[in-house]
């Protein structure tokens, strides 16, 4: 993937990991109190595209492997 920028942006590579492709159906099917998910996400996966989960760390590791036949 890559992204171009309009201008520098120092802050751009810590936004990253905050950004979620997820499968919205289910995650909307686990919001609790309008958390959007979020606090089902820190225990599953609702992943939607070229990248499967692999580990995940809150705070500190996203692991990701391309899906094969994406």
């Amino acid at each position: 993937m890559r992204f171009t920028l309009t201008r520098p942006m120092p802050s751009f590579l810590t936004y990253i990991p905050m950004w979620f492709i997820v499968n919205p159906k289910q995650v909307q099917a686990n919001v609790t109190n309008n958390d959007f998910g979020e606090a089902w996400l820190t225990s599953n996966a609702a992943g939607s595209g070229p990248f499967r989960l692999r580990r995940f760390e809150p705070q500190s590791l996203i692991h990701l492997d391309a899906v094969a036949d994406y």
